[in-house]
C-alpha cells in the first residue's frame, strides 16, 4: 500500500482508528523490507561489478532501482554499470542500446539532485560516445553543457577536470582547444592525467607547458605531491634531461623516507645519474636500492635487466660496455658479501653479465660451466643454450637445451628452446613435439608458441594445421593482428595446391 492509498483510506474510515494503525504500521514495515533489500541488492552489484561480472551486476542493480526509485546512489550505480557493459559489448545493438539505457539513468540522477556532479559526468561521458553512432551525432552539441555543469558542482574535482580537457584535447585540430586555465588546474589537482592527454589530438608542447606549471603546484601541496614529482621525473626522462629527472627522484625518496621506498626508486635514481655520466654516484645509489630489497637475486636480475636493455644509451653519454658490466659486476660483489644466497650464486650473475651486458660469449659461456660443476641445474645450461643459438651452434643448443629440460621438466620456455634448436636443423616433427610440451607445461596460453606451432606446420606444407594454429593464437590475443595476417597466407597456400 503506497502513502496515498493509505491517506485515502484513512479520509473515508475515520472511525476505523485501530485498523489505521495496523495499516499504518503494515505499510511501515514493507517500506523499510524494501529500503533494506534494495540496499542489499545494491551492495551485491557492486561486488559483482567490482568482479567484472556485469549482466549479473546489472540485474541487481535494477532490483534496487525498482525498489528504491528515488534513489540517486542506485541510479547511478546502474548507469554506471550498463556503460561498462557497453564497454564490453562486440555487437553494434548491444553497445547502443546499453548507453541508451546508460543515458536514462544519469538523466533520473540528475534530476532527483542536480548538484551531484557523477550523474553530469556519467551523462557527458555516455552522450559523447553515443555522438559517434549514426542517428545519434546531435548528441555532441550537449557534451561540452554537462561536462561543465559536473564542474560547477566541484570545481576542484580532478575526475571532472580530466572529462572537460581530455573532451577538449580529443576534438578535431581546429575546434575546441582546452583552455590553458583548465590544463594547469587539472595538473594542480590530478598529475596523473598526463599519460592519457599526451596521446590526444590537440597535445602541443605550449598544452605541456601549461601542464607543467600545475605539476610544478601539485608538487608543493601534500596531498598531490608523490604522484606530481613521479611524472615531472617521467617527463624529464621523456625529453632526456637525465639531472632533472634525477633531482626528482632524490626528492621523492626524501619523502617516501617514512614509508620506506622500494629499491625500485633507488634503481631510477642510479640510472639517471648514469645516464649523466656520474658512475659513482650511480653506484651508491644501485648498492642502497640492493641493500634495502627484499629479494636481491631478483632485485640484481631486474638491474641486469635494465643495464642490458639500456648498454647502447648509456656507452653514448657515459661508460663503455666493459665498464657497465664491471660496474654491475661490482654491485654484484658486494652485495654478495652481506647476502649468502647472492655469494653462493657469483658464477651465475658473472655469467649472465658477460653474456647480456659485455656480450662477450666466451667469457659467459667459462661462467655457466663453472657454475653446473658446483651444482648441476636448468638454469646455466638454458644460459648455454642462449649461446649456442646466437652461435648457431643447433647441435650444441639441442643439446644444452634437452638437458635443461631433464633437469626442470615444468619450464615452458626451455621446450621453447629445444624446438627452435630442432627447428633449425629442420626436424619439424620433433620441433613439434617439443613446442606441444611447451603448450602444455605453460602457466597459462600462449600465443607465441601457437605461432611457434603454426611456422613449423608451414614449414612442412602441412596449411590446414598451420590455420588451426593461428586461430588458437587469435584467439589467446584477439587485439594482436598478426595471426590473422598469417591464416590468409596460408588460405593463399591452400588455392595453389
Amino acid at each position: 500500500m503506497t502513502a496515498s492509498a493509505l491517506r485515502s483510506f484513512i479520509r473515508a474510515h475515520p472511525c476505523s482508528s485501530v485498523s489505521t494503525i495496523g495499516l499504518f504500521l503494515i505499510w511501515a514495515s514493507v517500506r523499510l523490507f524494501s529500503f533494506t533489500a534494495a540496499g542489499v541488492y545494491d551492495r551485491v552489484g557492486r561486488e559483482r561489478l567490482e568482479a567484472k561480472q556485469y549482466e549479473s551486476a546489472e540485474s541487481y542493480f535494477a532490483k534496487s532501482v525498482r525498489l528504491a526509485e528515488s534513489n540517486l546512489d542506485y541510479r547511478l550505480d546502474l548507469g554506471d554499470c550498463l556503460y561498462a557493459m557497453a564497454g564490453q559489448a562486440k555487437e553494434y545493438k548491444t553497445v547502443l542500446s546499453d548507453l541508451l539505457q546508460a543515458r536514462q539513468q544519469y538523466l533520473k540522477a540528475t534530476a532527483l539532485n542536480p548538484r551531484e556532479g557523477n550523474g553530469w559526468l556519467g551523462l557527458a561521458q555516455t552522450c559523447w560516445w553515443l555522438s559517434r553512432f549514426s542517428g545519434h551525432k546531435k548528441e555532441l552539441e550537449n557534451v561540452e553543457y554537462y561536462f561543465q555543469h559536473a564542474l560547477s558542482t566541484d570545481p576542484n574535482n580532478g575526475q571532472f577536470l580530466y572529462g572537460i580537457v581530455g573532451f577538449y584535447l580529443a576534438q578535431p585540430p581546429g575546434e575546441r582547444t582546452g583552455l590553458p586555465a583548465d590544463i594547469e588546474h587539472l595538473a594542480a589537482v590530478y598529475p596523473q592525467a598526463y599519460n592519457d592527454l599526451k596521446k590526444l589530438p590537440n597535445w602541443t608542447g605550449e598544452r605541456q607547458s601549461d601542464f607543467l606549471k600545475g605539476l610544478k603546484i601539485a608538487a608543493s601541496n601534500q596531498l598531490t605531491c608523490d604522484s606530481a614529482l613521479s611524472t615531472l621525473a617521467g617527463i624529464a626522462v621523456e625529453t632526456k634531461q637525465w639531472g632533472e629527472a634525477a633531482s626528482y627522484t632524490e626528492r621523492l625518496i626524501r619523502l617516501r623516507e617514512d614509508s620506506n621506498p622500494s629499491c625500485s626508486a633507488y634503481f631510477d635514481l642510479g640510472y639517471y645519474r648514469l645516464m649523466s655520466g656520474r658512475a659513482d654516484e650511480a653506484k651508491k645509489a644501485f648498492l642502497h636500492g640492493l641493500q634495502i630489497s627484499d629479494n636481491r637475486l631478483e632485485a640484481l636480475d631486474n638491474l641486469l635487466s635494465r643495464l642490458s636493455g639500456s648498454v647502447h644509451q648509456i656507452t653514448t653519454v657515459s661508460l663503455s660496455a666493459k665498464g657497465v658490466c664491471d660496474l654491475y659486476l661490482d654491485l654484484a660483489k658486494e652485495t654478495g658479501a652481506f647476502d649468502p644466497e647472492v655469494f653462493s650464486s657469483r658464477q651465475m650473475i658473472r655469467g649472465k653479465a658477460y653474456l647480456y651486458i659485455a656480450a662477450d660469449l666466451d667469457a659467459a659461456a667459462k661462467c655457466f660451466h663453472r657454475a653446473i660443476q658446483g651444482r648441476d641445474s636448468a638454469a646455466p645450461h638454458r644460459y648455454l643454450a642462449d649461446i649456442a643459438s646466437r652461435r648457431k651452434d643447433w647441435d650444441e643448443m639441442e643439446m644444452e637445451s634437452h638437458r635443461a629440460t631433464l633437469l626442470a621438466p615444468s619450464d615452458s620456455e626451455l621446450y621453447c628452446l629445444l624446438a627452435t634448436a630442432l627447428q633449425n636443423q629442420q626436424r619439424y616433427i620433433a620441433a613439434l613435439q617439443a613446442i606441444d610440451e611447451a603448450i602444455k607445461h605453460s602457466p597459462q596460453p600462449n600465443a607465441g608458441y601457437y605461432n611457434s606451432k603454426g611456422w613449423l606446420y608451414w614449414a612442412f606444407n602441412d596449411y590446414p594445421d598451420a590455420i588451426k594454429a593461428w586461430e588458437a593464437a587469435g584467439r589467446i590475443d584477439p587485439k594482436a593482428g598478426w595471426p590473422q595476417s598469417q591464416i590468409a597466407k596460408a588460405y593463399e597456400m591452400l588455392k595453389k595446391k
